[in-house]
């Protein structure tokens, strides 16, 4: 599928026929009134901020009115949004974006994205989901279809207070190679888990023999995954696996845009707005695994074009 870019006219109608302030998710719904909304009007970036609404009525109100070229919210709560004063508490997000991943499977050009490299993207935000869950005890988790990649929504109380989000992300992400590669539980899981879904991605690898690793990939993802040291150590030498370990490790931190996670006065793109960059809805993922944005996600007047 080709991803265009919406007219004036396209967001006019699909804010007018489609879109339906009703169909927001909860994390919006039963926080509107602590949220700091934000416009992009011309596609120049959403320069304006500050705003507040007292109901969905009256957002609906200003959306179908100007049809804005995009629609953001704030992950951080406010007890006055139209100031960002008396910050409260903010969701625990991550960002990937597939224009940016780098390991992704498709030869996109730089910007562009395809079915392929949002498949990729969603695997990664799957991956994080799960970390969160196994380790974190996280529930309330939203994955969200961004339009050129997905966001991963985290709104449980506990998590919404932390205040060191960096560490978080380290964890998450699988961004420094742990000491003890083979515990079962803990930081090493969510190390092999992001790094095996890193290395099936990547074409290429710049360590030394690396074209050999990649020919041995698979055996080598497998050894990972089943915490085989017997069989890592036949399949790769020590340093050579020390040497892939950090090259992957630093891809997995580059395939999740920390600062979206440690900046808590961050906004995101309001679910059920359009991605007028590439006319597809931004859309709360029901089904993790069968979701398939252009099947779930596309406008009626892209079906018609």
């Amino acid at each position: 599928m080709e991803f265009r870019e919406a007219t004036l006219q396209d967001r006019r109608e699909y804010f007018a026929r489609e879109w339906n302030p009703h169909f927001l998710p909860p994390f919006i719904t039963e926080y509107f009134r602590f949220l700091e909304f934000a416009f992009d009007n011309d596609g120049t970036g959403p320069n304006d901020r500050y705003n507040a609404f007292s109901s969905l009525e009256e957002l609906s109100s200003r959306i179908r009115k100007t049809a804005p070229y995009a629609v953001y919210s704030s992950v951080s709560h406010y007890e006055v949004p139209s100031q960002r004063e008396g910050w409260l508490r903010a969701e625990l997000v991550f960002d990937i974006d597939a224009r940016d991943l780098p390991a992704r499977r498709c030869e996109c050009k730089p910007g562009k994205v395809c079915e392929t490299c949002l498949e990729d993207a969603r695997d990664v935000a799957l991956t994080l989901i799960d970390t969160l869950k196994e380790s974190f005890g996280v529930n309330k988790l939203f994955l969200i279809y961004s339009g050129r990649g997905y966001h991963v929504r985290c709104t449980d109380e506990e998590a919404m207070s932390i205040r060191n989000r960096g560490s978080v992300f380290t964890f998450v992400t699988g961004s420094r190679v742990p000491p003890d590669l083979f515990m079962v539980k803990g930081y090493p899981s969510a190390f092999r888990k992001m790094s095996s879904v890193t290395f099936s991605k990547m074409k290429s690898l710049a360590m030394r023999g690396g074209s050999t690793h990649l020919q041995n990939r698979d055996s080598i993802i497998e050894a990972l995954i089943n915490r085989d040291k017997v069989r890592l150590e036949e399949i790769i030498k020590k340093k050579a696996l020390e040497s892939l370990l950090e090259e992957l490790s630093l891809v997995n931190a580059e395939s999740v845009d920390g600062k979206c996670t440690v900046d808590i006065k961050r906004i995101l793109r309001l679910p059920t707005s359009l991605h007028s960059k590439v006319s597809m809805i931004c859309t709360v993922v029901r089904d993790w695994e069968k979701f398939d944005p252009v099947r779930d996600a596309t406008p009626q007047f892209v079906k018609a074009r």
